[in-house]
């Protein structure tokens, strides 16, 4: 069953408009009259049951790079997987790596340079178990850190997902990401203290002052 209203963001790509939400599929619509055509899965390419909101485009080869998170099983059952996809101009999925997360987090958006994707994940947390008591799906749980995941943008293996991790915080947007001439990688992205979507419940634990 797919559960998603798709809201978030809008996307042309190769002539179709596609609306998109991270808990779902995209949808296509005609550009034109903005009439409904379907479930997108770009030419059965994509078979996953979660697609980011915001996907990111190379400006110099064209190429579309998407992820999921929550991408395994169902993709409403607290999931860790993570899978990222390369679309070329012409359409074609070129790349397909799978990466397990420390933790079933929301990863909304991500960042692009030339040889990395950049994955931060929030801690919005899912548990399968909270879930089967009738519990929220996502919980804002203060006592897990933020995390960035980095992976390479050609021939992903499992293993080459880095975390890196900071304190607490909210990831809004990504504005940017580069890489210097020294290796570093640089992203600019908005960062908030505490739980700034007021309608994501608190995950319920003691914490000692």
């Amino acid at each position: 069953m797919i559960r998603t209203a798709s809201n978030t963001n809008i996307i042309f790509h190769r002539g179709v408009l596609l609306a998109t939400k991270e808990d779902g599929p995209p949808f296509a619509m005609d550009p034109t009259t903005l009439e409904t055509i379907g479930k997108w899965d770009f030419d059965g390419q994509i078979t996953t049951p979660t697609f980011t909101a915001h996907p990111k485009f190379d400006p110099d080869t064209g190429e579309m790079v998407c992820f999921g998170y929550e991408a395994g099983g169902t993709g409403q059952d607290g999931s860790c997987d993570i899978v990222v996809y390369t679309i070329d101009a012409d359409g074609k999925k070129t790349e397909e790596a799978w990466y397990k997360a420390p933790f079933c987090g929301m990863i909304h958006d991500c960042a692009l340079t030339k040889n990395y994707v950049i994955l931060p994940m929030t801690p919005l947390e899912c548990k399968l178990d909270r879930m089967k008591r009738g519990g929220a799906h996502w919980a804002w749980n203060p006592k897990l850190d933020q995390c960035y995941g980095v992976v390479p943008r050609r021939g992903g293996k499992p293993e080459d997902i880095r975390w890196y991790r900071s304190d607490n915080a909210f990831h809004g947007h990504v504005a940017g990401a580069y890489e210097t001439d020294d290796g570093e990688i640089i992203m600019d992205l908005t960062v908030a203290d505490g739980n700034v979507f007021f309608f994501f419940r608190m995950f319920h634990c003691k914490v000692v002052r």
